[in-house]
């Protein structure tokens, strides 16, 4: 997780930069557009990664000791 975020802060700016200089004459709104799209794509893995990387919780491990 912490590789990720690492890759993701230097590669993240770079990459919304670029977009937002080639679509500022388009309009300035469509980068905030792309943003939002890669954000819904992105979040359920990122929340998935997440729980995989955090191990199995206390009332999962009694559920299944019990």
């Amino acid at each position: 997780m912490v590789r990720t975020a690492g890759v993701s802060g230097i590669v993240g700016p770079l990459a919304f930069t670029a977009l937002y200089g080639a679509t500022i004459d388009a309009g300035d709104g469509w980068v905030w557009v792309c943003g939002t799209v890669l954000y819904v794509l992105c979040a359920p893995a990122f929340e998935r990664a997440a729980r995989e990387c955090a191990g199995p919780t206390r009332w999962r491990d009694r559920a299944v000791h019990d």
